[in-house]
């Protein structure tokens, strides 16, 4: 699928399969929600509705693509495979509004692990990755970060498992270090 310049929205349904060329516009999910079922993302995906949720089964693919975490809301990208990827090449950016605290990277199935690859960039103001108790869902689950974590914005990036693992980079602000 090929967008060339505008906002193409997701309410409700399945992409399946293949590649999302979004660079010349933008992919949004409304409040419907939707599931990106072994998706590679070429450009951006927009979380700028005021609750969108993005179901992502089969693993999600950047290639040079981007996730915004909106400046309206709070979005959440659920994965529910056991072991779930999100590979590639590109990018995860959290806001930092009044409810980002819900901003989210989970692992949506019970004894799941999250992994994010080596060359994937997690950063911004609040979010978390794992779970998150503020919106319930599987608590036993665990990721591993192979990219970069740099909470480099005001806000704090939770990083929240039974057991995770960090062979990529994490970075606290640079006020902190």
């Amino acid at each position: 699928m090929s967008q060339t310049g505008g906002t193409l929205t997701l309410e409700g349904g399945t992409i399946s399969g293949g590649t999302i060329d979004s660079t010349a516009g933008t992919l949004a999910f409304s409040d419907l929600g939707g599931t990106l079922s072994g998706v590679t993302l070429g450009g951006t995906l927009n979380l700028n509705s005021s609750t969108p949720t993005v179901t992502v089964s089969g693993g999600l693919t950047l290639s040079g693509g981007s996730i915004v975490f909106g400046a309206t809301s709070y979005g959440v990208v659920r994965f529910t495979d056991a072991s779930a990827s999100l590979a590639g090449t590109g990018s995860v950016t959290f806001n930092n509004l009044t409810y980002s605290l819900y901003n989210t990277l989970q692992e949506d199935a019970a004894g799941g692990t999250l992994t994010i690859g080596p060359n994937v960039t997690v950063s911004g103001g609040t979010g978390t990755i794992g779970y998150n108790s503020n919106l319930g869902g599987p608590s036993n689950v665990s990721f591993v970060n192979q990219g970069t974590i740099n909470a480099d914005a005001a806000g704090t990036i939770t990083l929240n498992g039974n057991a995770w693992s960090n062979s990529g980079l994490s970075s606290p602000p640079a006020a902190a270090q």
